[in-house]
């Protein structure tokens, strides 16, 4: 799909037979909750941006997106609806009893706060997102754009004061997402944490689309990111949400490297007066000193 979607983004001519085996492929891909978001996401986005900017209209070309998406939406129905996701539901009850309990709110709370809390809390993960805070503080100094380097320090002192923070300080204010014990989402605690991530997370949104241009380089980044939070989202529909563990962040951390690099190329370090090693050291640093604290904290 990915060598597909290219050749057709840069006008390249593609094999009947290339996009046949390539739409094969993705109908058993998309069959994976985690797939579906970046499929669906990425097709769309495609299939505008080449009726929009390209091709100016609907061609054989570029509908092959248009079925992509297609694909993509008939996945999530049938993994809603098959005979064979209710009896996977059943045999994953053991993992979470609570499950057949949960309301669609409970469900899409879920979703929501596993990703939230995997890169903006206290988990082994949350070091991928440094990078990427560290290259939206570099670009808003360059630019100086203060509203928004502004918005970073506080980002980011939100997530050391209530992430990092409640060890050594004993604040802690919101539950651990990873624990099984969750049978009622309708506290307001819960919709505070809710609220607390939602601002987070579109602050860095907004960030990350004006430190790419504001252009569609932004949009597609935003996007990117997007369909990286999605593949944890889809898993609050799973009872294995919390068995799964850090490792089905693995798609959302590739996402938000692929951010992080588009950031990292808008950066003007003329500006800053100094050599662009400096920043990617200084970048190295804080990475490898957040991993050692999350190692201390999580393995001693």
């Amino acid at each position: 799909y990915a060598l597909v979607s290219k050749k057709l983004l840069c006008n390249e001519n593609v094999s009947v037979f290339d996009k046949i085996v390539s739409v094969i492929l993705i109908f058993f891909a998309v069959v994976a909750l985690q797939i579906v978001p970046i499929v669906f996401l990425s097709s769309i986005l495609f299939f505008l941006y080449k009726i929009i900017y390209q091709d100016k209209k609907i061609n054989r070309q570029n509908l092959y997106f248009l079925l992509v998406f297609v694909f993509s939406i008939a996945a999530i129905i049938f993994d809603l609806t098959v005979p064979g996701t209710k009896i996977r539901t059943e045999s994953e009850l053991r993992w979470l009893p609570i499950f057949k309990e949960l309301s669609l709110i409970s469900k899409i709370q879920i979703g929501f706060l596993m990703p939230s809390t995997y890169f903006f809390g206290i988990t082994q993960v949350n070091f991928i997102i440094v990078p990427l805070q560290v290259g939206l503080f570099l670009y808003f100094l360059s630019k100086k754009d203060w509203k928004l380097f502004i918005l970073q320090i506080v980002i980011s002192s939100l997530i050391v004061i209530f992430g990092y923070g409640s060890y050594i300080t004993g604040i802690n204010l919101f539950k651990n997402v990873s624990s099984k014990e969750f049978s009622n989402f309708s506290n307001l605690k819960i919709w505070f944490e809710i609220f607390y991530y939602a601002f987070i997370l579109i602050g860095t949104l907004i960030s990350i689309y004006f430190a790419t241009g504001k252009s569609f380089k932004g949009i597609l980044s935003i996007l990117i990111f997007l369909a990286g939070f999605g593949t944890r989202f889809m898993l609050g529909f799973s009872p294995t949400v919390f068995a799964s563990g850090p490792r089905t962040a693995f798609y959302m951390a590739i996402t938000i490297f692929i951010v992080t690099t588009f950031v990292y190329q808008e950066i003007d370090y003329k500006a800053l007066k100094l050599k662009k090693t400096h920043y990617y050291m200084t970048t190295v640093v804080f990475t490898f000193v957040v991993i050692v604290f999350n190692f201390c904290i999580n393995f001693i």
